[in-house]
């Protein structure tokens, strides 16, 4: 039986809907293939492993010391296991090529969550070089699934699938940690904003705290604004929107940012409006999210939130504060929503169908 390893760099202490998909993913290949997986040595101890090797599925770790020792321990991995094809997430190009740089025998399925266009700086001519090398000459047989159209119609390469991501309401959660409602601290406002801020200058924090700030100025609106820091990033905002817009955040006690948690519908179903202020996107969960639990939703117009539109997401231009804080009076002055469940937004966006369609593009490379 052929040996499929579905690889991540992805070390977080929470699954999110990440992997519920990769599981649903592993579910359907196991009928006719051996599957494990392999994640960075930090997510040892991550109950969302345990959850998956109580599944029976094998679960084995790599170093990300340093992309020598990464490439050394994950080589391990599929020489100790045999396996035919690398499916890997939010690990370098050149490190999954470098596995098998010239044998063709280990197929290898890149999935390109990201859209990394946002701020980069002009490559340099070695840069260029290297990136020119890995493209055409080392492992050119790869396969790429990119989860924005936009970003598949820059590659030239001719193995490349275009699926947009999913939503699993089916979320692992760790009920030992989560079981308290967090709905106390939405309680007294008019309206409440939401936004997520993983890496602040990518996410446009700074946007939607400069927008809040100078509706509050004009309004005096007793909304609240969270936003929702990575692992110990709280300090990282804060430093960011002073340096960045001048704005001290301790002078305002209605933006609170809180520490990321397990049952983000819990976020969801307490908020009214969801912000995506991003600079670029792959393809948003969390807009995703917020539109199946019937939020209105304000996003940047870009090419990775796009899609949105079709399901009401509203826009404005990229980077423009003004017309963001517009938008956010508007939603002020309709007040609470009744929010729905979108249950066409759950077909439209099924794990099931992404599965089949991943499955799909895996089986012709093995």
């Amino acid at each position: 039986m052929k040996v499929v390893n579905i690889a991540s760099s992805y070390s977080s202490r929470y699954a999110g809907n990440f992997i519920p998909s990769l599981f649903a993913l592993a579910k359907k290949l196991e009928k006719n293939y051996r599957v494990i997986f392999s994640f960075p040595d930090k997510a040892r101890n991550r109950f969302w492993v345990d959850f998956l090797i109580k599944n029976k599925f094998k679960v084995a770790f790599f170093s990300i010391d340093s992309n020598r020792r990464t490439i050394t321990s994950l080589k391990k991995i599929n020489k100790d296991n045999k396996v035919s094809i690398f499916y890997s997430h939010f690990i370098s190009t050149p490190i999954v090529k470098m596995l098998s740089p010239f044998s063709h025998r280990l197929k290898m399925v890149i999935h390109i969550h990201s859209d990394f266009r946002c701020g980069n700086k002009r490559l340099s001519f070695n840069s260029k070089l290297k990136r020119l090398i890995f493209e055409k000459i080392i492992r050119k047989d790869a396969s790429y699934i990119y989860v924005s159209d936009a970003m598949m119609s820059e590659s030239k390469g001719v193995n490349c699938y275009y699926v947009r991501n999913a939503l699993s309401v089916d979320r692992i959660i760790s009920q030992d940690r989560y079981n308290k409602s967090i709905a106390s601290m939405f309680s007294g406002s008019k309206i409440n904003f939401l936004t997520f801020g993983w890496s602040p200058k990518t996410k446009g924090v700074d946007i939607v705290c400069k927008a809040f700030t100078e509706m509050e100025k004009e309004c005096q609106n007793q909304s609240k604004l969270f936003i929702v820091a990575n692992e110990n990033g709280k300090e990282k905002i804060v430093d960011f929107i002073k340096n960045t817009v001048n704005i001290d955040l301790v002078q305002y006690p209605n933006i609170i940012i809180l520490e990321p948690l397990e049952d983000v519908f819990e976020l969801y179903k307490n908020c009214d409006v969801f912000i995506s202020s991003s600079r670029s996107e792959g393809f948003s969960y969390s807009i995703l999210e917020s539109l199946y639990f019937g939020l209105e939703v304000l996003m940047s117009d870009i090419d990775g939130t796009r899609w949105a539109q079709e399901f009401g997401a509203k826009t404005f231009n990229l980077a423009n504060c003004n017309e963001l804080k517009i938008l956010m009076e508007n939603s002020i002055l309709t007040g609470r929503f009744d929010k729905k469940i979108n249950t066409n937004l759950l077909e439209t966006f099924s794990i099931s169908n992404w599965v089949e369609k991943v499955t799909t593009i895996l089986e012709r490379n093995i």
